[in-house]
């Protein structure tokens, strides 16, 4: 799966202030305009009222000013606003906004002055008027606002205040009250703008993740076609291989080219291998894991496990026991059998030969921890942190391998709400803990699913994505390489299989035909690559 980051998480108040910065520079020409009109009303006052002169100071600086906004918004930043330059931006827009209120409040004060009560009472009117807008909704800045406010206001307020006359000083007041009235309303009205910004930009933060998310569907069709094409294309030439393989062993060759022979399968087995870990893993990322819980004894599982793999440790000069125990675990058994075979697998390619390989059990309280433990090769401490990842191989052998693994178990123990750690030490072996809760079974479970015995080489591809396929219909199923290992597998468990699946190249045999058998090939439906569809139908059809 793609790492993807949530957009939510970046709507914080940089982003809002950003927001805010390129509101401002947007909103900067028509700001401008409001005020402008302002401006020529005030002039036009002045020139009817015969202040000409009066009249055309007052619109050369007050226009000069709002030039100044305009040239900020314009000429900085003019790239446009990022977070990072955003407290740059608004922090020089609030300065502009203060020298402008500066300007404003000299010129009214002027006319206060110069023009009596009348002067001062037009000049008031000319201040309300440039000041009003930020009290009303749609005002973006606030520290900006209120810089502009006291500045212009403040020192307008505080010459009419300290003026002899009582009607000033009155007048004074109503300023005053006007100053508090514009303060609560703007903090009101900037709120409500803050609220629509974050508003916006979680809409966009949700279409950015309905895009992600179409993109991540799309390219987890491609995957799962591509894997689709990989599984087809690669398991014919590999099927091709082992029936000509078998052909030439068949044919009586010479006694030395029965090495050369079993190197060849060696290598042919090891590719099989490979496509089965890089099948399975597909499998495991496109779906998620549905967990099927039963009541199930932990020794009975250890003895399942030993029996599969009693041939392939013996091969590899190493023994395989586990400690009997009494504890019973409700949980996915497939899915720690599953975790088992994959840990013992790499204990197996990995240990080395005289290498012990044990199973263990222990319960802690609320938890059950199995140990899967060898005193192989070991690795070094600082590579068990990386050692689940996906694509890890830790090992620097021959032995062939895509690191899945260990990263499959991990998504099997997490999705039985468990943990699985390693310790190793290079020279003392690798010790794998699997946590899972002890939870307590419900007193009746409903229904029965079908148990499936798989009979057939377990390190083949097409052996081991059936094991893939049917435990990702939450069906029961066991494995094991020959008919006899079969047997003593149905004995050891107590398990009645529904149905036996049978190997193409293993001869039937009167000791199964008790169960109903199935065997891989073409008057069955069963020939690799597998559709699971039409498995499912056919195994559907064979249990009625």
């Amino acid at each position: 799966m793609l790492d993807v980051a949530n957009p939510f998480d970046d709507v914080g108040l940089r982003e809002i202030r950003a927001e805010e910065a390129r509101l401002l520079k947007a909103r900067a020409g028509g700001s401008a305009r409001m005020l402008m009109v302002v401006v020529l009303l005030a002039a036009l006052l002045l020139l009817l009222s015969g202040r000409f002169s009066l009249a055309v100071l007052w619109l050369s600086g007050t226009s000069a000013m709002v030039g100044v906004t305009l040239l900020y918004a314009r000429f900085v930043q003019p790239e446009g606003i990022t977070q990072e330059s955003a407290d740059r931006y608004l922090n020089g827009h609030a300065l502009v906004t203060a020298c402008t209120g500066l300007v404003w409040s000299s010129f009214a004060i002027f006319i206060a002055m110069t023009e009596g009560l009348l002067g001062a009472f037009i000049a008031g009117l000319f201040l309300t008027g440039l000041t009003t807008g930020g009290a009303m909704a749609g005002t973006v800045y606030r520290p900006a606002y209120l810089a502009l406010l006291f500045c212009s206001i403040g020192p307008f307020t505080i010459a009419l205040l300290v003026q002899p006359d009582v009607i000033t000083k009155v007048y004074g007041c109503f300023m005053l009250a006007y100053i508090a009235f514009c303060y609560i309303t703007n903090e009101q009205a900037s709120r409500r703008t803050r609220e629509t910004i974050v508003s916006s930009l979680g809409r966009d933060a949700a279409e950015q993740i309905i895009e992600q998310a179409a993109e991540i569907d799309r390219l987890n069709e491609q995957r799962a076609r591509f894997m689709a094409s990989i599984s087809h294309d690669m398991a014919q030439p590999i099927i091709a291989q082992r029936h000509f393989l078998r052909q030439l062993r068949d044919a009586g060759i010479a006694p030395e080219q029965h090495i050369l022979l079993e190197r060849i399968e060696t290598v042919q087995s090891s590719q099989e291998r490979l496509l089965q870990d890089l099948i399975g893993f597909s499998h495991l990322s496109q779906k998620s894991l549905s967990v099927s819980p039963v009541l199930f004894e932990i020794s009975a599982l250890f003895e399942q496990v030993d029996a599969e793999f009693a041939r392939p440790t013996a091969q590899a000069q190493q023994s395989l026991t586990f400690e009997p125990t009494d504890i019973s675990l409700f949980a996915d058994r497939h899915f720690l059998h599953r975790i088992l075979r994959n840990l013992i697998t790499n204990a197996n390619k990995y240990a080395g030969p005289d290498a012990a390989i044990r199973l263990s059990a222990i319960q802690n309280e609320d938890q059950l921890q199995i140990e899967v433990s060898d005193t192989g090769l070991g690795i070094a401490a600082a590579d068990t942190a990386r050692a689940f990842d996906e694509y890890v191989r830790l090992s620097k052998g021959d032995e062939p391998g895509l690191g899945l693994g260990l990263a499959i178990s991990q998504r099997l123990a997490d999705a039985m709400d468990g943990s699985i750690e390693m310790s190793s030490t290079p020279g003392d072996g690798v010790t794998i803990r699997i946590g899972l809760p002890m939870r307590a079974a419900p007193s009746a479970m409903p229904g029965t699913t079908p148990l499936i015995l798989i009979i057939g080489p377990v390190h083949r591809p097409d052996i081991g994505s059936w094991s893939e396929l049917i435990s990702g219909w939450m069906w029961q199923f066991l494995c094991a390489g020959s008919l006899d290992e079969a047997l003593a597998l149905v004995e050891q468990t107590g398990l009645t299989p529904d149905i036996v699946i049978l190997d193409e190249d293993l001869p039937t045999d009167a000791r199964i035909q008790k169960f109903k058998v199935l065997q891989i090939g073409d008057d069955a439906g069963l020939l690799p690559p597998l559709n699971p569809e039409a498995i499912r139908q056919t195994l559907v059809r064979a249990l009625r």
